[in-house]
């Protein structure tokens, strides 16, 4: 078993879920559900990278190298 230490990287936020890692760009993209935004933790810093995120609740990313979001408001991928 891999075991590491956990680290607080950002406050602020009001419900957070669907992380989802993109080695290739050395980024983790999440959700703020009541913010409607996808935050994007990269180099140290958290910015917004989806402004309108249609409620969404999970992320994956797509074999095709795209990023899939659950949206809620919109009931779709």
């Amino acid at each position: 078993m891999i075991r590491g230490e956990v680290e607080r990287l950002a406050t602020g936020m009001a419900f957070t879920e669907g992380p989802c890692w993109l080695a290739e760009h050395g980024m983790l993209l999440f959700t703020d559900i009541p913010a409607n935004a996808i935050l994007c933790w990269r180099e140290g810093r958290l910015s917004r990278w989806v402004e309108n995120a249609h409620f969404a609740i999970g992320l994956a990313h797509g074999r095709d190298g795209h990023v899939l979001a659950c949206e809620h408001s919109t009931r779709s991928l």
